[in-house]
């Protein structure tokens, strides 16, 4: 690990230079860190399936009602495995790989958590060639990773740092001081004031641990011919965010959060049909839905290791990757991590929610740092379930798609590459290209075995001179019946959301992001989206009647236009104000030629983390 003995100042007058600072010892330093508040990763454009009532992704919806006809036939051929519950073989596994860590180094190996208002901040400091695009390839992001590539940002920074806008150097400096705790463990000390408090911090002789309180408040108003009725929320959100070491080779970490909506439609029951979404709990006119992240996590010399609640994504696209989003709910997991200096393995085995029965994702990836600027990436999942776990897929280095021959060729295996470049320091390009299936006697574009997905998009920071900005352009075009399969177990689905990108199959989209830092606690933001998409969904597979050719955008075409824009202020600390408001236009909704609707919706928020 790098160690730095530096003194770190507090913000500088001068908002692009920090001055010179003598070389000392570094002073002990609370264990105290953890970041603040506000924003999801990757915002994505408030699409009006995000809520899961979007016209334009009910067909979807609807169609998972009940099993299909591949699932009716494929009983007797995916009966559950007998002898001992899958439940007790993961639980050995875990156990085993626990006791395995005990008296191990320590790190931090737990995440920063996804609402923190940094996540665009670290995108904008890796565009700028400050931060390794090694280290945030895949999600969520570990705090030791960022503190790691932080502490040569600011050795960097310190020196000489005349590109950074004055927004962008407050913006750092408050970034520092939310990893206060690890970077005092590379030697790097912070000032009492740029630490970030925590609600409570307990320190005892093999226990380190922070606790802070969530409190959220969206007031959400959707008026328009594409909302009927006409809706008025308010959801109220409170959690407990903590973290710690149990030991000195153990950690933790827990985000547990419930919410209560007001307002709107209530259902008439109470819902706990994993094909229907989350659950929901009704008290009167009040509906309840929680979720937590919670898990254990440790690190040797060599690889680091997380088991529990929680979730994984990878991939270079802010929005929604096509391989692992991180738009779905959290889930089961046992996760492994091995990183060199050019080179990241990251494997995951994973229980998913489905109607159907008890069904997994195993997933590993490669990534290779070529250059400094240049990152390639290679990954593979499978899909399986009705049966117990395959010790196949619990191999971390096993060829998924040799495992998934040798066990029968019924399960669902993917292929994905992606790359991103740094072409100068502030521009970015990225892409990723997703191989459901591949027959390469047959054409590529048309046969409809030949299903794949790709995106492309660039991020250019302070275009035209406008300092403390950017522009994000992406572009992303999946073909049909990528993400289905003929059982339907193995969809590519948790819960009724689909694991990669949420457009799901025969679609594409168009999507421009510009935002600008009016100094460090303010953000204006707007973006346009521009979204087709053909008849079909992850519910609906391949038949024989629908012949050996596929055409994109096939059917009735949906079209969806979104103009939208945001901005965000910081009143003090890790308390944010965030209002935001977008239009939307659609032309054959619901797949019905020349049915024509349009909405609008305004959210204001309110976020604290104390």
């Amino acid at each position: 690990m790098m160690r730095i003995d530096r003194i770190v100042p507090p913000l500088p007058r001068h908002p692009c230079r920090a001055p010179a600072i003598p070389l000392q010892p570094a002073a002990p330093v609370a264990p105290e860190a953890e970041g603040s508040m506000c924003r999801r990763n990757g915002r994505r454009a408030p699409l009006l399936a995000e809520e899961g009532k979007g016209p334009l992704f009910r067909g979807a919806a609807a169609a998972q009602a009940g099993p299909s006809r591949a699932t009716e036939r494929g009983k007797d051929r995916h009966r559950p495995a007998r002898g001992r519950p899958a439940c007790f073989e993961a639980s050995s596994l875990v156990l085993g790989l626990l006791l395995a860590f005990f008296g191990l180094a320590s790190a931090q190996t737990v995440e920063l958590y996804r609402d923190h208002w940094s996540f665009d901040f670290i995108q904008r400091l890796t565009a700028r060639g400050l931060l390794s695009p090694l280290e945030i390839s895949v999600g969520p992001w570990l705090r030791e990773d960022l503190a790691h590539g932080l502490a040569r940002c600011w050795e960097h920074t310190s020196r000489s740092a005349p590109f950074l806008g004055r927004a962008e150097w407050g913006l750092l400096v408050q970034l520092i001081g939310d990893f206060s705790e690890e970077l005092g463990d590379r030697g790097i000390a912070l000032p009492a004031a740029a630490a970030e408090t925590h609600l409570l911090s307990i320190t005892d002789s093999t226990l380190r641990a922070h606790i802070d309180a969530l409190l959220y408040e969206d007031v959400r108003s959707r008026r328009g011919t594409a909302y009927q009725p006409a809706e008025l929320k308010s959801l109220t959100t409170g959690g407990i965010l903590a973290r710690g070491s149990l030991s000195r080779s153990l950690w933790f970490y827990l985000d547990a959060r419930n919410t209560a909506t007001r307002g709107g439609e209530v259902p008439k029951k109470e819902r706990f049909d994993p094909g229907q979404g989350l659950p929901l709990i009704t008290s009167g006119k009040t509906v309840y839905t929680d979720q937590a992240t919670a898990y254990l996590a440790g690190r040797t010399r060599w690889f680091g290791f997380q088991a529990g609640h929680g979730s994984l994504w990878w991939g270079p696209s802010a929005r929604g990757a096509l391989t692992l989003s991180g738009n779905i709910p959290p889930f089961d997991f046992v996760r492994l991590d091995a990183k060199w200096t050019r080179f990241r393995f990251t494997y995951l085995h994973a229980g998913l929610r489905s109607p159907f029965g008890q069904k997994y994702l195993a997933a590993h990836r490669i990534d290779w740092l070529a250059r400094e600027n240049l990152l390639l990436s290679a990954s593979e999942t499978v899909v399986y379930g009705l049966r117990g776990l395959e010790w196949s897929y619990l191999n971390p280095v096993m060829p998924y798609h040799v495992a998934e021959h040798h066990l029968g060729d019924r399960d669902n295996n993917n292929l994905s590459f992606d790359f991103w470049w740094r072409a100068r320091p502030g521009l970015a390009g990225y892409g990723e290209l997703l191989i459901d299936d591949l027959t390469l006697s047959a054409s590529p574009l048309r046969y409809w075995g030949n299903k794949f997905a790709f995106l492309l998009g660039i991020h250019w920071l302070d275009p035209v001179g406008i300092r403390d900005s950017h522009i994000r352009v992406e572009y992303t075009r999946i073909e049909p019946y990528v993400y289905t399969h003929y059982d339907s177990i193995n969809r590519y689905q948790h819960y009724d959301q689909i694991i990669g990108n949420p457009l799901g199959p025969n679609a594409d989209e168009w999507f421009t992001e510009i935002s600008k830092y009016l100094g460090r606690d303010f953000r204006a933001l707007l973006w346009l989206s521009r979204i087709r998409k053909g008849e079909g969904s992850v519910a609906r597979a391949h038949t024989t009647a629908d012949g050996p050719n596929k055409s994109f955008l096939s059917g009735i075409v949906e079209k969806q236009t979104t103009v939208g824009c945001e901005v965000r202020h910081q009143i003090r600390r890790d308390l944010f104000v965030v209002l935001r408001y977008h239009q939307t236009w659609m032309v054959n909704l619901g797949h019905q030629a020349g049915r024509r609707a349009h909405g609008r919706s305004f959210v204001a928020s309110f976020r604290l983390n104390y």
